[in-house]
């Protein structure tokens, strides 16, 4: 089982290589990398998607199915979070406001935070700068202990009922 999950960020790394090189190279990226701030980045980000990967298992112990939880967070995400468009234009896109609801997501502090320290080389003293890292930090803050928390109870649940097996 760790084989695989080695194997699938093997190959996510694999795959990202690619997309940076055609990044660069055809569409013209500009990458202005800040190394510490990247690697502070990267930790934030793996905290917050940690917190969610172990809210959505043990939502998932319990309930045996993740296709309505998975795909609601799927589309909000891809809409709303800077995937499919940037935060900056989503008022422009949808309605003015929406882009408030954005900056609640977790998912769009992962990406803020990850497009800062690649292409803009912030300085991490900079108070404006640091502001934004402390707040993707909340969400890490928070979401790892409360994600921690639901996975303990989905699991504890389930073997009390005498279902963690099943699926």
């Amino acid at each position: 089982m760790h084989n695989l999950r080695l194997l699938n960020y093997l190959f996510s790394i694999i795959t990202f290589v690619p997309y940076l090189v055609i990044g660069i190279l055809v569409f013209g990226a500009k990458l202005n990398v800040n190394f510490t701030a990247t690697i502070l980045a990267f930790t934030i980000s793996a905290a917050i998607l940690m917190g969610l990967a172990m809210v959505s298992s043990g939502l998932r112990i319990v309930t045996k199915s993740t296709a309505p939880i998975t795909w609601a967070i799927n589309i909000f995400q891809n809409l709303f979070s800077g995937i499919a468009f940037p935060v900056v234009y989503l008022d422009t896109i949808f309605f003015p406001g929406v882009s408030t609801v954005s900056w609640f997501l977790p998912q769009t502090w992962v990406y803020h935070l990850c497009m800062l320290s690649m292409l803009t080389n912030p300085n991490l003293f900079d108070p404006v700068i640091l502001i934004q890292y402390l707040k993707g930090l909340v969400f890490a803050v928070v979401l790892f202990p409360v994600g921690y928390k639901i996975f303990q109870w989905g699991v504890l649940r389930a073997k009390r009922e005498g279902t963690l097996g099943h699926y």
